[in-house]
């Protein structure tokens, strides 16, 4: 009989167990499509607000923002740039979510990359985002990798007053002043570039 008990209870905690879990699962994904929809209207009000005021946010082999002031330059720099997230390959285990996450903005396209893709992990606490860890895959680390090594080496040297302003103590500037910034600064490289191929093209 106490047998019997045992299994009838185990069964009872287990069956509630999965109802958590489920309902856990459930939130978290609520929470990542409604982050992906504010930030993709590139309203930073509402996209800060899925975030819990203790949030970090890596990049793998590159930077940690933590906190929310540091957190909203780079969405700040995001809306600035009209970035749109994609997420495929979902994967929703408890309070974390595994995804992967496509970007694409005027800062990359203007450097001939149309996205960049991101084998990312958000975790979630009471309906917030507590952290975020985005690892670029390899074949799109090298595509901007190279894109970006001619425009770097040019406005090194070409404008580094620019340049020193945006890259301050080897750091990226972020936020809305970044991002007017390194658009401008791109769309310069790209009018220069195009103007040496001209010439280049009418001496020959």
């Amino acid at each position: 009989m106490r047998y019997n008990k045992s299994i009838f209870f185990f069964i009872i905690l287990s069956f509630f167990l999965l109802i958590a879990t489920f309902s856990c699962a459930k939130k978290s994904n609520s929470t990542l499509n409604a982050y992906i929809s504010a930030h993709n209207s590139h309203d930073v009000e509402k996209t800060m607000s899925y975030f819990a005021s203790d949030a970090r946010y890596d990049m793998a082999e590159g930077w940690t923002k933590t906190g929310l002031d540091t957190i909203r330059a780079v969405e700040e720099f995001d809306a600035a740039t009209n970035s749109r997230l994609s997420v495929s390959d979902v994967r929703v285990k408890g309070d974390t979510v595994f995804c992967k996450l496509t970007e694409s903005n005027d800062f990359l396209r203007l450097a001939g990359v149309k996205d960049a893709l991101y084998h990312t992990t958000f975790f979630f606490r009471d309906r917030k985002i507590a952290r975020i860890i985005k690892a670029q895959s390899m074949e799109s680390r090298t595509e901007v990798k190279t894109a970006f090594k001619p425009f770097t080496k040019w406005a090194s040297e070409k404008r580094f007053p620019e340049w020193a302003r945006l890259t301050m103590n080897g750091e990226f500037k972020y936020g809305y002043e970044g991002a007017e910034g390194w658009i401008t600064l791109l769309k310069e490289w790209k009018e220069a570039t195009q103007d040496s191929a001209r010439v280049t093209s009418i001496e020959k």
